[in-house]
């Protein structure tokens, strides 16, 4: 396993523990990490440390001992009653790995085994540690017998149900159970199997063709959390049993929405619980607003982690949510980017990267910030032709924002608006917004123009159609 007085690299760490790519960095660059339930305690002695998501360096005041002890001090912000600081203190035996000044870049020596001899304070915890210098085949027995090692951390999902079809479609397999003799119809047995809540009870829901749509249900596997959010409302925790490209049962179920589409890409769920809890109160945690079906960050899952040691305390704690479920691999069932339709190809053919890209960022801005503060719900239009705007957002007032996207690989330049863009920005007048995301290769910003035929001056130019060009000096 580890070797007393070998130096190891993160990835190093990573490879002897078989840690998954999605469980790696994050937390792993603070001095507390956790995987499996294994503590790991990474102690810079006398040079300074970064701390992840940090500036600037950090001298935490480590050091070793007359007598060979760690004294160790956590971040300012950790009090012994953070969930992950309970796990350290009661499992106790963290790994201990130190950085001091003649430690080659990047390495980790390991010293051995932690156990706590004087815990005190908050805001820092400061804990002095005795090392256990255990070697390295009595380590890995000690650890690796009964453990469930390289398991996958779940992912966690949010579908939106804001306007009254998406509730009348609550009430259609969500707050009750689906009808039965649809599910026999259309469903194999090994599925339905899988799928049956006891008692022939079956939940679902499901997303429509898109891109966004597509990449996330495709994330989707068995045990992920799914959590349902309108009305600014945590409403219902679920856990996923399975999925299915199933068009005719969708149907059947939910109907078509106004363009003939169905929401034919489902996933089943396990009962879901009824919540109700505000989303202000897991900002810190989760997203602060939501746009249709989300998947929560890499990131956000790791701070997650980091303060409670996985998922499902987090969801026992904060949702009184507590179910065991063992994730399951269902890639088997993904399903291709594009289907093969003119309409779907379109789109992928003549969608821009850079474009793309500026909209999913936009996504993250504005479920993380104050970009729209009287928002209460956001609609998706990306991949609906000749709307001539990529998002509509709802305010309290019931108002609404009509919002178009264009990217800056790098700084701020001018863009083009076609003429049905332009057009319809001018019927809209102050309820139109044109939002510049640039730097979207390194640092990504943002520059929110209202009624840009009013405040920017563009240049029409016709080639095959007619765009209006705005340059950089307007927005500036």
């Amino acid at each position: 396993m580890f070797t007393i007085g070998t130096h190891y690299s993160k990835n190093d760490i990573y490879d002897t523990l078989n840690v998954p790519d999605e469980k790696q960095g994050g937390h792993w660059h603070k001095g507390h990490a956790s995987f499996n339930n294994i503590h790991f305690i990474f102690a810079n002695i006398e040079i300074s440390g970064s701390g992840y998501g940090k500036e600037g360096e950090y001298d935490y005041n480590n050091r070793i001992d007359k007598i060979g002890n760690l004294d160790w001090v956590t971040e300012d912000n950790r009090s012994q009653e953070v969930p992950i600081m309970k796990q350290l203190i009661k499992d106790d035996s963290p790994l201990i790995f130190i950085r001091e000044k003649n430690t080659p870049k990047n390495m980790w020596k390991f010293y051995g085994l932690g156990s706590a001899i004087e815990i005190n304070g908050n805001n820092p915890v400061r804990i002095k540690w005795k090392i256990d210098q255990l070697d390295s085949k009595k380590l890995d027995e000690k650890f690796r017998s009964g453990s469930n090692w390289g398991h996958i951390n779940p992912n966690i999902f949010i579908f939106t149900a804001g306007d009254k079809n998406a509730r009348k479609h609550l009430n259609d397999s969500i707050s009750k159970s689906i009808n039965t003799e649809l599910i026999k119809k259309h469903l194999s047995t090994e599925l339905i199997s899988k799928i049956n809540n006891g008692n022939d009870n079956f939940y679902a829901w499901g997303a429509v063709y898109g891109p966004k749509n597509i990449n996330n249900w495709n994330s989707i596997n068995e045990g992920d959390y799914m959590l349902t959010v309108y009305d600014s409302t945590y409403q219902y925790v679920s856990r996923v049993l399975s999925k299915t490209q199933n068009k005719s049962l969708a149907e059947e179920i939910w109907g078509n929405d106004d363009s003939g589409n169905t929401w034919e890409y489902m996933y089943f769920l396990s009962e879901p619980k009824k919540i109700e809890v505000q989303l202000s109160l897991l900002s810190n945690y989760l997203n602060k607003r939501y746009l249709g079906f989300t998947k929560i960050s890499k990131n956000k899952i790791f701070d997650i982690i980091d303060d409670y040691n996985d998922l499902n305390s987090f969801f026992d704690s904060n949702f009184s949510f507590k179910e065991e479920k063992i994730l399951s691999d269902l890639s088997e069932l993904n399903v291709p980017l594009t289907k093969e339709g003119n309409r779907e190809v379109s789109i992928r053919t003549n969608a821009a990267i850079t474009g793309n890209k500026a909209e999913q960022i936009f996504i993250d801005i504005y479920n993380n910030s104050d970009l729209f503060p009287n928002a209460i719900e956001i609609k998706d239009e990306t991949d609906l032709h000749g709307k001539g705007y990529d998002f509509t957002i709802i305010n309290e007032d019931n108002s609404k924002n009509y919002i178009e996207i264009k990217g800056c690989k790098d700084d701020l330049q001018g863009v083009r608006m076609t003429e049905n863009e332009w057009n319809v920005a001018k019927k809209n007048g102050d309820n139109y917004y044109l939002v510049i995301i640039y730097n979207i290769s390194t640092n990504p910003n943002y520059k929110k123009i209202k009624n840009p035929t009013k405040n920017l001056i563009a240049s029409e130019k016709a080639t095959v159609s007619i765009t209006y060009h705005i340059n950089k000096s307007e927005l500036d």
